[in-house]
């Protein structure tokens, strides 16, 4: 299935989406061991921990 299929599936729940939003890659593996479903990304805490 597509990732952007996928994507779509999720909004179609009876529960809301929740989409915790990362700081750099430790903070989405947290999300991701926690459950989450979808992680967001800000592009300065992306781009500030790449330098």
């Amino acid at each position: 299935m597509a990732l952007s299929t996928t994507f779509n599936a999720l909004h179609q729940q009876s529960a809301p989406l929740f989409l915790a939003n990362c700081w750099d890659p430790s903070s989405a593996f947290i999300i991701e061991q926690a459950g989450g479903q979808a992680v967001a990304t800000t592009s300065w805490g992306m781009s500030n921990h790449q330098g």
